[in-house]
């Protein structure tokens, strides 16, 4: 049975790269600038970096077993991304851009 347990997520927000311009203007959508995965001390750790912070939902889905983590408000610049990491838990992890209206 798969478990959630042990698999910390850790939000970047950060503006690092944008026009001053950029920066100023209201906006509700943040992009996604960087991803990873890494072993960290208590299991795997997913760092993203975003233009603002995130708050994710997450969810246990079945058929095949895996953990959904929606990015509200959120979009990356391609449409299906791969993300090399692998364990004993993890056979694999990608991101995919679910809409774009709104953006999830």
């Amino acid at each position: 049975m798969f478990s959630a347990r042990g698999l910390r997520i850790v939000f970047l927000a950060g503006l690092g790269g944008l026009s001053a311009s950029a920066q100023n203007a209201p906006s509700r959508t943040a992009e996604l600038r960087s991803w990873r995965v890494t072993e960290g001390e208590f299991g795997p750790v997913i760092e993203v970096l975003a233009t603002r912070p995130l708050t994710p939902k997450i969810q246990v889905v079945e058929n095949p077993l895996r953990l959904v983590i929606d990015l509200p408000g959120s979009t990356i610049g391609t449409a299906r991304t791969r993300i090399s990491f692998r364990n004993e838990q993890i056979k694999s992890i990608r991101l995919n851009q679910f809409q774009s209206i709104p953006p999830v």
